[in-house]
């Protein structure tokens, strides 16, 4: 897993997440288009590892034609 780093982030109430940092997986490459992006969150399917069975040559995920980014 990769990390980001969102710093001091506000929330929507109001309330502010000190040095918040977001960690993520990419599978794939961006194109140059840069419309080929699929965000795959977990609450779609469980743990970021558990949506890794959809993410594969001949799977609905193809990393060869997708960069499919999982949120950790």
């Amino acid at each position: 897993m990769e990390l980001f780093d969102l710093g001091d982030f506000r929330l929507q109430c109001g309330a502010t997440l000190p040095g918040a940092k977001l960690a993520y997986k990419v599978h794939g490459t961006l194109n140059a288009a840069k419309d080929n992006a699929i965000l795959f969150p977990s609450f779609l399917g469980g743990a970021p590892e558990a949506l890794e069975a959809w993410i594969g040559e001949g799977r609905p995920l193809d990393p060869s034609r997708y960069c499919v980014i999982l949120p950790g």
